[in-house]
C-alpha cells in the first residue's frame, strides 16, 4: 500500500508547527515579563516601606517638646520682652561708617573714644540687576541623559 502525502497536508503540518513554536515563544516572553513585574513590585513595596519608616522617623524627630528642648539647650534663645520691641522708627540706630586705613596697612579693630562723633554712612543703592550671560551651546562627545537611560534599559533587558 502506497501512502500519498498531499501538499495541503504538508502545508497544514508546517503551519501547525510554526503556530506552536510562536505560541511557545510568546508564553515564555509573558512568563519572563511577569517575573520582571513581580520583581519590580517587590522593589516598589520595599521603597514604600522605607518611605513610611522615614516619615515616622521625621515625625518622631520633629516632636514639639523635643524641638523646644533642643532650642533651649543649643540656641540660647529667650522670649521677646516688651522693651526689646522698638516703638518708633526714629529709635533705629543709624549705621556707623568706620574710616579705612591707608593702603598697605593691616586693618585692626579699635575702640572709639566717647569724644569721636560717628560718621553716618549713606545708604548704598543696589545696582541694576543684570542677568548672567547664557552659556553658548557646545557640542560634546558625552552622551545625553536620555541616551544614558536608554543604554541602561538595554543593558537591563539583555
Amino acid at each position: 500500500m502506497k501512502f500519498v502525502i498531499k501538499l495541503s497536508s504538508v502545508t497544514a503540518l508546517l503551519l501547525a508547527l510554526l503556530a506552536g513554536g510562536a505560541l511557545f515563544w510568546v508564553s515564555q516572553q509573558v512568563q519572563q515579563t511577569e517575573r520582571e513585574q513581580r520583581q519590580l513590585q517587590r522593589i516598589v513595596s520595599q521603597e514604600e516601606e522605607a518611605i513610611r519608616v522615614l516619615n515616622a522617623e521625621w515625625d518622631y524627630l520633629n516632636r514639639p517638646d523635643r524641638l523646644e528642648r533642643m532650642a533651649n539647650a543649643y540656641l540660647n534663645m529667650a522670649p521677646t520682652r516688651p522693651d526689646d520691641v522698638l516703638q518708633t522708627v526714629s529709635s533705629i540706630p543709624e549705621p556707623v561708617q568706620v574710616p579705612l586705613p591707608p593702603k598697605g596697612r593691616p586693618v585692626f579693630a579699635h575702640a572709639s573714644t566717647a569724644q569721636e562723633k560717628p560718621v553716618v554712612a549713606a545708604r548704598p543703592v543696589a545696582p541694576a540687576y543684570k542677568p548672567p550671560p547664557k552659556p553658548l551651546p557646545t557640542q560634546s562627545d558625552e552622551p545625553t541623559f536620555n541616551e544614558l537611560l536608554d543604554n541602561l534599559q538595554r543593558e537591563g533587558r539583555e
